[in-house]
């Protein structure tokens, strides 16, 4: 599995697959209970609930400093901004939150940045469409972003 440099950022596939496994599980689940799969603005919400509450040794900038999410659209086209989550999806990238963190403690000795995990997000969010989405799934993001 491979590391690379994403300007400031270090990024990882095992962290993107502890990511994508999360919510490929909760939008599976979903669907085979009859239930719609999770919007882009949910996926954002779950996530920002996810680092607002991780400690510091899960997440370097997470806790307060998370700050509310929202992904940056390619010149200048629509956006999303995070919404309530429901609690499997919360819950779900809350456990792959801990897994990237130990990736990073395996490859880097450190846990990763707020950023990092933000960069990652982006990342899985670039291919359209995302079969693991509902709502926003054609949205084209080039960042994802905490304010």
């Amino acid at each position: 599995m491979g590391w690379w440099k994403a300007g400031p950022n270090v990024l990882g596939d095992r962290p993107a697959d502890a990511l994508w496994t999360a919510l490929d599980g909760v939008a599976r689940a979903r669907a085979a209970a009859g239930a719609p799969r999770p919007s882009l603005a949910e996926a954002l919400g779950a996530l920002g609930e996810a680092l607002r509450a991780a400690p510091a040794e899960t997440v370097s900038g997470g806790g307060a400093e998370a700050g509310r999410l929202r992904t940056v659209a390619p010149e200048g086209g629509a956006s999303a901004a995070e919404t309530a989550p429901g609690a499997d999806l919360r819950d779900a990238l809350a456990a792959a939150l801990a897994d990237v963190a130990r990736a990073y403690g395996d490859a880097e000795s450190r846990p990763p940045t707020r950023d990092e995990v933000l960069a990652l997000f982006a990342f899985l969010l670039r291919p359209v469409p995302r079969a693991w989405l509902g709502e926003g799934a054609d949205l084209p993001v080039a960042a994802v972003e905490a304010v």
